[in-house]
């Protein structure tokens, strides 16, 4: 039997409503995803959007690649969408961002579960995700964009 994985858990507060941080979240990630490292396409210019119930990160000349598919889109408050970037969709984790309005802003909180679907790899996966470099990151980033 497959041992159930801790989900990664984060939270960041940031001093916007929760319309204007699920916004940043959803239609302006390009301007704080941290492409250049956490991409399919590290090299090369991209960008990362959602569109069309999916989230794509597209090269100039076109090509893509489908980092998941949309789940729930609640705006302001909730938004879930399955994780497989430059895997195929067989291989998802899914990853879940709440909207939580609070005195002076927003708490977001983001839950990624799933992990057994990679078998012997899924410690280390998880382990990735769960570290400084993983979303720890990604959410700063996008509270700086969000607090700008």
């Amino acid at each position: 039997m497959t041992q159930t994985l801790a989900p990664v858990m984060r939270t960041v507060l940031v001093r916007c409503s929760p319309e204007r941080a699920f916004a940043v979240f959803t239609q302006e990630m390009t301007n704080w995803w941290p492409l250049q490292s956490h991409s399919v396409y590290p090299t090369e210019p991209s960008t990362v959007t959602f569109d069309n119930g999916k989230l794509i990160e597209t090269l100039a000349d076109g090509r893509s690649d489908v980092w998941g598919e949309v789940l729930t889109w609640n705006p302001p408050s909730e938004l879930s969408f399955t994780w497989h970037p430059g895997q195929p969709s067989g291989d998802r984790t899914q990853v879940t961002v709440r909207f939580t309005a609070e005195a002076d802003g927003t708490r977001v909180d983001l839950e990624h579960v799933g992990w057994e679907v990679f078998a012997d790899q899924a410690q280390e996966r998880r382990e990735s995700y769960d570290s400084e470099g993983g979303w720890t990151q990604v959410l700063e980033l996008f509270a700086k964009d969000a607090n700008a």
